[in-house]
């Protein structure tokens, strides 16, 4: 599963990368080369998918009735809630963090022409990280392994502070290495507590929880990233940003805030949830 999504992740950001690489510095020129390899891919995969998919029957004696008790029972556990939660503030401090970039790197450090090559080493580095982080769980727990990936998001996003002291291109690509290696712990642990959960309510209970489990971790993954935007672009409208016009330190500075303390918050506030999630020893 890691490597098809760190693969996909690598080729995702590498396009554009290779875009501002060959001279194309605008930013229309680099979303337009996502959209026209999107174009061409996603249909073959989408083929390539629904072929390779096995039609799983299911005999009518072993189909299970759906029960509204039993999915109430799955959404409302402590665990779960707590978990989905965590989920929800990780992509608010995440989605912030990537609305915000752009403008940061463009108007307050004046290097816009480099912004893809330093978003895919962002990304790239995250994914990379995630077996690095995916090791130490295995030693010490998820809960652990991500109260220890809380503080090193911090300190990453922390790390911002490097290139406004010294804004050039090497500091601003050693802030988002950081960022990235911090940010490859919060959707795979995530999901590992959420995967561990499951197979302990299924074993443990009569509730079939797998499905709505992962169906409220994708739910509260996009309502994390609604809030960010709702949060982020309509404060920036406020303080007179507009991302066509050329702005002044009175406006670049804000967005520096915002880019430092939304997602920090976001991401301390986490640890709440996560000291509510109790073990549960699987039978």
């Amino acid at each position: 599963m890691y490597k098809r999504q760190i693969i996909g992740t690598v080729i995702a950001y590498a396009i554009p990368a290779i875009v501002e690489i060959n001279g194309g510095k605008d930013y229309e020129s680099k979303v337009n080369a996502i959209g026209y390899f999107l174009l061409i891919t996603l249909p073959i995969f989408a083929v390539f998918t629904l072929i390779s998919l096995k039609d799983v029957k299911t005999s009518p004696e072993n189909k299970e009735r759906f029960s509204w008790k039993k999915t109430k029972n799955v959404i409302f556990d402590k665990n779960i809630l707590n978990i989905v939660i965590a989920k929800l503030l990780f992509f608010l401090g995440l989605i912030s963090a990537a609305a915000l970039s752009s403008f940061l790197v463009k108007h307050y450090f004046h290097l816009g022409d480099y912004f893809a090559r330093i978003q895919a080493i962002y990304f790239v580095t995250a994914m990379l990280f995630v077996f690095i982080w995916m090791a130490l769980a295995k030693k010490y727990g998820e809960k652990k392994t991500l109260k220890i990936a809380v503080g090193f998001m911090v300190l990453g996003h922390l790390s911002v502070l490097i290139p406004v002291a010294s804004p050039n291109v090497t500091t601003l690509t050693l802030h988002y290495f950081l960022a990235g290696a911090g940010f490859g712990a919060g959707p795979f642990l995530l999901r590992a507590m959420a995967a561990n959960e499951a197979t302990w309510i299924d074993n443990n209970t009569d509730n079939n929880a797998r499905g709505v489990i992962f169906g409220m971790i994708t739910l509260f993954e996009k309502l994390g990233g609604a809030l960010a935007i709702i949060v982020t672009l309509p404060m920036l409208e406020f303080l007179g940003f507009n991302a066509k016009a050329d702005i002044g330190d009175s406006v670049a500075s804000p967005i520096l805030y915002l880019y430092l303390f939304v997602p920090i918050i976001s991401y301390l506030v986490i640890l709440l949830p996560l000291s509510q999630i109790t073990s549960r020893v699987q039978k």
